[in-house]
């Protein structure tokens, strides 16, 4: 490319920046607005390609996602030569997009770095029109200067790698190292400008308290003083004294306070204990104690096994900890069953009820039962093909006591928690349930499923052997 092309467009630049110098508004990078670059500049080959150094020219059209982030179409053209004297001529163009980043974005300097990738078509300059297709990666970096919120100068620098893959089959492959150097100006167009922030006409917050003078009711408050929505000192437990001064900041409600916002402590203190139990009047809640009576730290009659009943009427004064007593302070059983209520997880038994050793009433009786020899796997509520026989011994068993009402007990191993194995034995007690009425014909009214974890085992969980028979299912009649 001739030298007085390049004097040409530097001179348009110079022009341009010129009659563009009119400040319009802040000048900085803007987010949302599309950029024009026109560039002029030099392109330094890898001495492996044998061309000679040549300048070119490119157009830059960018767009800016946000203040910092931008992308660009970028579009150069040149015309190159061999090093070999007499050799033929190229036009050398190039195309790429990149990704920039741009650095302090809201000053007028604003450098950037870039990255991209693309390609470069080669046309040999002579008969028949040769082209060369290849591909480009670049990265680098540059800066813009605003010399107005639409327009900057800008200059760049670009490591351009140039990857062979046509043309000449000896070097098909190969890389080239290049390098692209430019300048130019950037034209910025539309994006989103920051407004102004409005002039204040004369103090906002005269007290310099944080409320604007024209919602601060107390306006001339202390710099030091925490003051609420409206401008006034703050008390936060309304003992008239604010929170600046306030030395007793968590004054009892309706306390009487001094300047301090403290509650004034007597010069002279009488102490007076009217019944003599050794409680003063002030701290005693039994102020009428007879005298010789033991009492507690409150001024009442002790309790010593803190059962709630007072020693002096308590029938049974070393009730352990934590059982429930009666009105005499003795051991209670409200329902009569022979379970202490501490330990009676059915406190409500009706009279007369047989119950267990939780004091639960016995719903069913050992009468006549039917062992399954029905086992499962390990944490399996699952029957097989191959008990299919117990199955029909167990509906044949059912259906010979008519009108009665059937127990299926569950149980399990001891591998695992009580609470796991209680609820896998219910789940195998729930399938031989619905087993026995789905493929039997067994009325499921009057079949019921319990399972009891690994209770009542009938053989030793300490072998394999034992654990498998001890994960079995039980018939039995119900009371």
């Amino acid at each position: 490319m001739k030298l007085n092309i390049f004097l040409r467009l530097f001179t348009m630049l110079a022009l341009v920046t010129v009659f563009g110098l009119t400040p319009q508004a802040e000048a900085a990078n803007r987010a949302g607005a599309i950029t024009l670059s026109p560039m002029v500049g030099a392109h330094i080959f890898d001495k492996n390609e044998g061309f000679k150094n040549s300048g070119f020219i490119g157009l830059n059209l960018g767009y800016n996602f946000t203040k910092n982030w931008g992308a660009e179409l970028v579009g150069t053209s040149s015309r190159v030569a061999k090093d070999a004297v007499g050799a033929d001529d190229f036009t050398y163009f190039t195309g790429r997009i990149d990704l920039l980043y741009h650095f302090r974005p809201d000053e007028r300097l604003v450098p950037y770095l870039a990255a991209g990738i693309g390609g470069a078509l080669l046309k040999h300059n002579m008969p028949g029109d040769t082209y060369n297709q290849d591909l480009l990666a670049d990265f680098g970096g540059g800066i813009k200067y605003f010399l107005t919120d639409r327009l900057a100068l800008r200059f760049d620098a670009r490591n351009v790698i140039r990857h062979e893959i046509s043309f000449d089959p000896i070097t098909h492959g190969n890389n080239y190292n290049n390098f692209m150097f430019s300048s130019g100006l950037t034209f910025q167009l539309g994006g989103k400008v920051a407004a102004p922030a409005p002039a204040l006409a004369g103090p906002v917050d005269s007290d310099h308290d944080g409320v604007i003078d024209s919602l601060d009711r107390c306006p001339g408050t202390s710099p030091q003083e925490a003051v609420d929505a409206d401008g006034c000192p703050l008390d936060s437990d309304s003992d008239g004294v604010t929170n600046a001064f306030d030395k007793c900041p968590d004054t009892p409600a309706g306390a009487k306070v001094d300047a301090n916002g403290c509650v004034p402590v007597p010069e002279v203190v009488v102490i007076h204990d009217t019944d003599a139990d050794g409680v003063v009047d002030s701290e005693d809640h039994c102020p009428a104690t007879p005298a010789g009576v033991k009492v507690d730290k409150l001024g009442c009659t002790a309790d010593s096994d803190h059962d709630g009943i007072f020693d002096d009427s308590d029938v049974c004064p070393g009730t352990a900890a934590g059982i429930k007593v009666d009105a005499q302070g003795c051991p209670a059983d409200s329902d009569q069953d022979g379970v202490l209520d501490s330990f009676d997880n059915c406190p409500g038994t009706a009279a007369g009820k047989k119950v267990d050793a939780k004091g639960c009433e016995v719903i069913y009786a050992a009468m006549v039962k039917l062992n399954l020899e029905i086992t499962f796997a390990s944490n399996s509520s699952v029957i097989t093909p191959e008990f299919k026989p117990q199955l029909q011994k167990a509906a044949d068993f059912i259906k010979s006591h008519p009108d009665k009402n059937i127990l299926i007990e569950g149980y399990t191993d001891n591998t695992g928690s009580a609470a796991m194995n209680k609820q896998l034995s219910q789940k195998r007690a729930d399938t031989v349930r619905w087993v026995l009425s789905r493929d039997y014909g067994v009325d499921l009214a009057i079949l019921t499923a319990k399972g009891f974890g690994k209770d009542n085992p009938i053989a030793d969980n300490s072998t394999p052997e034992g654990r498998k028979a001890n994960r079995r299912v039980v018939i039995r009649l119900a009371e």
